[in-house]
């Protein structure tokens, strides 16, 4: 039998002590990360939402992913790899590029929009209040009417 775990339940498994192998195991084109529980359970890691068994093109991924989690002995199983096979294992995802391109102009645009707060809080000059800045306005819409009604 065997179980499917988040990454984060695996990090948990793994620093409670609950793990008495961890492996990387290659099947196809791609990675996977699997371990054997104190209970003699075979885990294996998967993808936080649907808890499929997350897939790695690349062995040195999972490798650092275990290392980031703490691991540093595991097996490592290429016996069943099939370089060729790794575009087969690939996740197409159309939609990739435009959430990154949206997140580039997210950051840009909150680049930008620091500046200008820091730009205004650094302006030393003294602020003018509401009444000169209303009849400047009026002003401004008065000359305008007349340009229109000249125009007319």
């Amino acid at each position: 039998m065997s179980q499917t775990l988040s990454l984060d339940q695996f990090r948990t498994a793994f620093h409670a002590g609950g793990l008495v192998s961890v492996a990387i195991s290659a099947s196809g084109g791609a990675f996977f990360i699997t371990a054997r529980s104190r209970e003699g359970e075979s885990l294996i890691l998967g993808t936080t939402r649907d808890k499929k068994r997350r897939a790695f093109r690349d062995a040195g991924k999972a490798v650092a992913v275990m290392h980031k989690i703490g691991a540093r002995h595991f097996e490592v199983d290429t016996s069943h790899w099939e370089p060729e096979r790794t575009d087969d294992t690939r996740v197409r995802r159309p939609d990739a590029a435009e959430r990154q391109h949206q997140a580039q102009q997210a950051r840009s645009h909150d680049a930008w929009f620091r500046r200008q707060v820091q730009a205004a809080l650094d302006d030393d000059r003294q602020p003018v209040d509401d009444r000169t800045v209303q009849a400047r306005f009026a002003q401004r819409r008065a000359e305008a009417r007349r340009l229109l009604e000249d125009d007319t």
